[in-house]
């Protein structure tokens, strides 16, 4: 039974502002998090342009963060409850941001000072968070005017001259000694770490991106393109990327909720066709072995990626399980059971969920081509695929059809977007098995003979120009 309370029986619990923005600023994000975390906002506020500029002010050399979108913007009267920490608003459930701290949080773990312009029906409004005001004078105040640098003005500019709708400026940055690499200039390691957040981006949003094509995400001026990290690209019959989708059946406060989620096995390296495309997905924050374990998304975007949890498949990431993959899509509703914290950074799964997971993962499925077919739990599959297909060995044909006499393709077409390395490449004598060459409009129609041994070759080959 609940106890009644009165005026005597509490007080206010104040907070230490010096101390608690020493706290806000410790916050352990990478760059590329930080980043995405504004991206979310913009997202949410229905920009169909976000671009996202990290550059060094020529001056003084330091560090600065900008994002600038169109969305649908902050009016003034809605200024101080957006720069509120832990604000509540009327979220939708397709919305990317939950606590209404990210913005916030992101923006300090990163720099000292926070400026955010916005204008909305024509009225516009700044709010700048000083971390140097802040610890100073031991008050949460917001400041009404901007820092009057040199980036200031040549980003405000910017934002009149173009008409976006909202522009976050990160200056006087504090975290850039965790990029910045020993006998390297500042440019230069920033231009290291710009990869690195441009890989991110494109693997946080890739499904974002792929949905929405008329919306544009850039960095430094050039387009974010989705970066899936489950290679669906690899279409080898043999050995390609295996799927196999699940739903994983789960209690929630005594509700059944039937949770989306897919097991993946990417290629072994060894066996890629776009070996190169297929490398840039670990080329990021994390590289080929950590890339193994659980995608889990909440609205399509990719909150986090890489590694087990609760000691699944083992307490270490071993590299014979680094062509395993298990995308989750988590309920958006129920996010916060699932484990989301504010930051999202990281989740810390359900114990419950994870162990549906392991049952799920420990019933015996067919995986296409591995082992022939045969029904396999998901750790046999993967170990199968890395210890026996990683073997050298002749390279298969490329998701090839029958193709009936005459083979019919364009006369007109792009390049192939991988080739096969040499050490697999098959020699291909195309004389000995077309017996006819017909051009007829656009087309080429070649007759061949498929009794012939060199048509398999030459099939996989042309397989390669399909678009």
């Amino acid at each position: 039974m609940p106890v009644e309370i009165n005026d005597k029986d509490v007080e206010e619990w104040q907070n230490d502002a010096s101390g608690m923005m020493k706290y806000y600023q410790s916050q352990s994000y990478s760059l590329g998090e930080s980043i995405a975390d504004l991206v979310d906002n913009a997202y949410d506020a229905n920009a169909t342009e976000i671009d996202v500029k990290i550059g060094l002010d020529p001056k003084t050399e330091q560090p600065y963060i900008r994002i600038l979108d169109n969305g649908g913007g902050i009016s003034p009267e809605d200024m101080n409850n957006a720069m509120k920490l832990g604000g509540r608003r009327q979220r939708s459930e397709t919305d990317l941001g939950v606590y209404g701290i990210g913005m916030k949080l992101s923006s300090l773990s990163q720099a000292h000072e926070v400026t955010i312009v916005s204008k909305k029906r024509g009225k516009m409004s700044l709010r700048r968070i000083s971390a140097h005001h802040i610890v100073d004078s031991n008050r949460n105040e917001l400041l009404k005017h901007p820092t009057n640098s040199a980036i200031f003005s040549e980003s405000k500019e910017k934002f009149d001259s173009e008409n976006w709708s909202t522009m976050i400026l990160l200056e006087d940055v504090h975290q850039a000694s965790r990029w910045q690499e020993l006998n390297k200039s500042a440019q230069m390691s920033l231009g290291k770490e710009v990869k690195k957040v441009r890989i991110h981006l494109g693997l946080t949003y890739h499904r974002i991106i792929e949905e929405n094509k008329d919306t544009t995400l850039k960095l430094d001026g050039k387009i974010i393109h989705a970066l899936d990290p489950f290679m669906p690209w690899e279409k080898d019959i043999d050995y390609g990327t295996v799927r196999n989708d699940v739903i994983i059946p789960t209690k929630i406060d005594g509700d059944l909720v039937n949770v989306k989620a897919s097991m993946i096995i990417i290629p072994h390296e060894k066996r890629m066709v776009e070996g190169k495309r297929c490398r840039v997905i670990s080329s990021g924050y994390k590289k080929k072995n950590f890339m193994q374990g659980l995608y889990l998304y909440r609205n399509k975007r990719l909150i986090q990626y890489g590694g087990w949890q609760k000691g699944m498949f083992g307490e270490n990431l071993d590299p014979h399980h680094s062509l395993a993959k298990m995308l989750i899509d988590i309920p958006p509703v129920q996010s916060t059971w699932f484990g989301l914290g504010p930051t999202k950074t990281n989740m810390e799964l359900n114990m419950e969920f994870v162990r549906q997971i392991e049952i799920v993962i420990g019933e015996k499925r067919s995986w296409g081509p591995i082992q022939k077919g045969k029904k396999l739990k998901f750790g046999e599959a993967f170990l199968h695929r890395y210890g026996k297909e990683g073997k050298k060995g002749k390279q298969s044909t490329i998701n090839a059809k029958i193709i009936d006499n005459p083979l019919v393709i364009p006369s007109s077409v792009p390049a192939p977007p991988g080739q096969i390395p040499k050490s697999r490449a098959k020699t291909i004598k195309p004389k000995s098995i077309i017996s006819k060459i017909t051009e007829k409009e656009n087309m080429l129609i070649l007759t061949v003979d498929k009794n012939d041994p060199a048509y398999k070759g030459l099939r996989a080959q042309l397989r390669m120009w399909e678009p």
